[in-house]
């Protein structure tokens, strides 16, 4: 799906942090995302309109990051002995949204799963489950509900600068995507 005006590529790791810096946008551990894109374990797609960036979606091809336990019991128990891809931040700036942005990178993100023969044609994410406006998002682009979990979730905290870890429920989704994908 094009969005009009709006371009959807890849972002070559040596820009990766400035267009995430421009987004305004916060990544934990993002100071090792150049290197992992660089080696092919990660991509970032980002969303430009008129040349600025104004969303983002990250994908990490060998399925959630390790840190994310229970991002990955449920996937590995859900497709065993699969390389399932994970979905890992998507984003949009505020002023962008409801315009169908996330839905233009995310089915960026599938058009690039389906290009790639050595993983499974399926994707997994995780969403807060308060997140009503990515959860309308995801089912309307035929995601499902797989198991709701709670977990420890990175917040930034502007007062010290840093991360904090703070629990939240969410939910797994899954989609299983064709083997070719039409416009």
């Amino acid at each position: 799906m094009k969005v009009p005006g709006v371009d959807v590529a890849p972002v070559s790791p040596s820009k990766l942090l400035d267009a995430w810096e421009e987004l305004g946008l916060r990544v934990p551990g993002a100071e090792l995302w150049p290197e992992a894109v660089e080696q092919g374990t990660n991509d970032v797609l980002i969303a430009r309109l008129g040349g600025s960036a104004i969303g983002s979606v990250s994908i990490m091809w060998n399925g959630p990051i390790r840190v994310d336990t229970a991002f990955r019991d449920v996937t590995d128990r859900l497709y065993p002995r699969e390389r399932v891809p994970a979905v890992y931040v998507l984003h949009v700036q505020e002023e962008h949204r409801r315009r169908k942005v996330g839905r233009a990178l995310m089915l960026g993100v599938e058009e690039m799963v389906v290009r790639k023969p050595e993983v499974a044609r399926r994707i997994a994410l995780s969403v807060e489950a308060d997140n009503e406006p990515a959860l309308a998002l995801y089912e309307g682009l035929a995601y499902k509900y797989r198991q709701l979990i709670t977990h420890e979730a990175p917040v930034w905290n502007p007062e010290t600068e840093g991360w904090d870890s703070v629990e939240v429920q969410a939910w797994i989704m899954s989609k299983d995507l064709p083997s070719m994908m039409s416009e």
